[in-house]
């Protein structure tokens, strides 16, 4: 399976970087058309798209046969013990305790999950439910990176920048794409997430601050 994504990788960098070099020795300023909303929204389903079927298709035979699901790696059962854990045994440990248990031992993915299968069976999820949860949460939390990267990169960089960029990180052959697989239920996916949560809020706050400074300076004067 990634043996022509690192083709098609290989490709593509090598295309933008002739692409770089001829305008930057032309010292030609590329004008791109402006994007329109419905453009960024198809662009960004139709990535969206490739980047879920790249993660399922080919893992799904793995995952689901014989009536049970199969997971790709030995820690999604230790993530996936815990969920059972939280979801057979709710009144075991206090609240407070158990919030803090998740956060500090990197088990809020656990919670998460044990949390939408919960919500998924109505109260009473079977095991299989809970399993099938727990291993389509990986390529759908990829595809919430995908649109934080889009996110952070158009307020930096523009929107041509984050729909590029949105590509790359759906396709690259990197450990993003290994451990974001159908059925490879570890927490690296969500330390991403997060990872890029955090950055955009602090580029969100400088904005912000840089602004009412400007506004200030000017009402001052």
């Amino acid at each position: 399976m990634q043996w022509p994504l690192i083709l098609l990788t290989i490709v593509c960098f090598a295309f933008v970087f002739l692409c770089g070099w001829e305008l930057a020795s032309a010292k030609i300023r590329l004008e791109l058309p402006q994007l329109k909303t419905w453009h960024i929204i198809a662009g960004l389903i139709i990535i969206s798209a490739f980047a879920l079927f790249i993660r399922t298709y080919y893992a799904y035979p793995n995952v689901f046969h014989d009536g049970a699901v199969y997971f790709l790696e030995t820690d999604a059962y230790y993530h996936m013990g815990a969920v059972d854990n939280i979801l057979n045994n709710p009144h075991a440990i206090p609240f407070l305790s158990l919030i803090q248990q998740e956060l500090t031992a990197h088990r809020l993915m656990a919670l998460l999950i044990a949390a939408t299968a919960w919500i998924v069976g109505l109260g009473s999820p079977s095991p299989y439910l809970i399993d099938t949860v727990g291993a389509v949460i990986p390529p759908i939390a990829s595809i919430a990176v995908i649109l934080m990267v889009y996110a952070l990169t158009a307020k930096l960089f523009g929107k041509w920048v984050a729909l590029i960029s949105c590509a790359f990180v759906a396709v690259i052959p990197s450990e993003f794409l290994h451990r974001s697989l159908l059925g490879f239920t570890d927490q690296h996916v969500f330390e991403v997430l997060f990872s890029l949560g955090v950055i955009y809020s602090i580029v969100l706050a400088v904005s912000t601050t840089g602004k009412r400074q400007l506004a200030y300076l000017h009402w001052g004067e």
